[in-house]
């Protein structure tokens, strides 16, 4: 452990640099660094990108929980925050409707919301 904390600079920049304005682009970028051609060359790890899930939740940045948990196809997640708002569910589907490496997990995710909390 390093001891240092991201949680406050990530809350510095809610109002910055973090904030979104194509989650299709950001998904892509930050997938980007998940796919290489062996495990030494991934620049993000399962587990860093666990820790900065976490962290972008603390923070309270919404959007780029959304990112990262959709790179992580974390559907009760995303189901959760969608659910609280219908505006950026609409944002994020339009965004992804068209992508078919996201069409299983958009269908599981459409399927939800039409069933409503767990």
């Amino acid at each position: 452990k390093s001891g240092f904390d991201i949680v406050p600079l990530l809350m510095e920049e809610k109002n910055g640099v973090a904030k979104l304005t194509s989650f299709k682009q950001a998904i892509k970028e930050i997938e980007s660094a998940f796919v290489a051609s062996g495990d030494t060359s991934r620049l993000i790890s399962l587990a860093d990108s666990e820790l900065l899930l976490e962290a972008f939740r603390a923070a309270g940045l919404t959007e780029w929980v959304i990112v990262l948990a959709t790179i992580l196809r974390r559907s009760p997640l995303l189901l959760n925050m969608f659910r609280d708002d219908r505006a950026l569910w609409s944002v994020f589907i339009k965004n992804l409707q068209e992508d078919s490496s996201y069409s299983d997990l958009l269908k599981e995710l459409e399927a939800g919301m039409v069933a409503g909390p767990f």
